[in-house]
């Protein structure tokens, strides 16, 4: 399990190991849900990329 620390500015850094694990890429859009006391980011990708 990796763990992210939220800065003064409110912004978190994703840990490399997932950023490279789920393909991620600097300035790509991600889905942010609430569920509960929990935060979920789904990753938003071009249709063609699916």
């Amino acid at each position: 399990m990796e763990t992210a620390k939220i800065s003064p500015q409110f912004h978190v850094v994703i840990p490399k190991k997932l950023r490279t694990a789920l393909k991620l890429s600097p300035g790509q859009r991600v889905q942010v849900v609430v569920y509960g006391d929990r935060i979920e980011m789904i990753p938003l990708r071009k249709i063609s990329e699916i």
